[in-house]
């Protein structure tokens, strides 16, 4: 594959965040419903609460899975949802982690 250019590659983006200790959280929009999300930017997963699961209609494949970190692993759901805007960016297909 070629190196990009110039031309080729995406602009930056650019999203506004506050801590919550030393957890980044921005704000974002699924499904109309405006909701705080924490980046953890050395996670390869991500986690959100099982409150929204019943609010939010667009996780689709839903299954389960084990889920290890720091601590025992832990039976979670995981799903993709549909499209999560955090500013003006889009995520498609965003894979979570459901607990």
């Amino acid at each position: 594959m070629a190196a990009p250019t110039p031309d080729s590659t995406l602009a930056p983006v650019v999203i506004p965040f506050i801590f919550s200790g030393h957890m980044p959280v921005i704000d974002c929009v699924i499904e109309d419903k405006k909701i705080k999300m924490g980046i953890d930017c050395a996670a390869s997963s991500n986690l959100i609460s099982a409150k929204l699961l019943a609010e939010i209609k667009g996780i689709s494949d839903l299954r389960n899975t084990i889920l290890r970190g720091g601590g025992a692993p832990v039976m979670v759901a995981e799903g993709s949802i549909g499209e999560l805007f955090g500013g003006q960016y889009s995520l498609q297909g965003y894979e979570v982690y459901i607990c």
